[in-house]
């Protein structure tokens, strides 16, 4: 899984947790590694993924979260078209990993942002056209309904990263498409 802070603070959150780092997937089967850093911008993915395949070789399952922190400072178009391309090189690239894309997460908080609702709406815009575009790709979406903007208790107080229920929320539809991706039974699986 790469991404920025969110996959960062998932990692250490599943740490605490009973399932661990693993998510609960048994460990004899496959191993779940996190690349995740505070602020990575999708111009960094390349890059990330280019020192993880030299340490690990090609994945057979990637999660990408990752391009929320552009939003700030690039158009959704921009993005959104960066993204595909990207994506796109990835599908050829990489034929026998399987692509997953999780959605951007709804953030009280948009740090650096002019107008909350212009990126708001650049992300919701920028949501739909790539779940288009994932589906026509066979490309897996995430996409954290479990995650609203109505419920505050979701997120940390800098309104941006999530609480620790929200945190909760994001492993378990993280561990449940994982489960059924891998087919499956997680050691620890409880949900919220």
């Amino acid at each position: 899984m790469v991404g920025h802070s969110f996959v960062k603070w998932a990692a250490l959150f599943a740490e605490k947790q009973i399932y661990g780092r693993s998510l609960g997937i048994p460990s004899a089967q496959h191993k779940v590694v996190w690349k995740g850093k505070g602020g990575m911008k999708w111009a960094d993915l390349f890059p990330t993924l280019t020192h993880m395949f030299h340490m690990r070789g090609c994945p057979d399952h990637l999660i990408i979260h990752l391009g929320e922190n552009d939003l700030v400072t690039m158009s959704g178009l921009t993005l959104n078209k960066q993204m595909q391309l990207d994506l796109t090189v990835l599908k050829t690239n990489w034929p026998t990993t399987r692509l997953f894309w999780t959605e951007f997460i709804y953030r009280q908080s948009w740090r650096q942002a002019r107008s909350h609702a212009a990126v708001e709406k650049a992300r919701r815009k920028l949501n739909k056209a790539m779940r288009v575009f994932c589906n026509v790709m066979k490309i897996g979406v995430l996409s954290h309904d479990n995650i609203s903007s109505s419920e505050s208790h979701l997120f940390r107080d800098d309104g941006v990263h999530l609480s620790q229920l929200g945190m909760a929320y994001y492993l378990v539809e993280i561990r449940d498409m994982l489960a059924q991706e891998l087919q499956v039974n997680l050691w620890c699986n409880s949900k919220l």
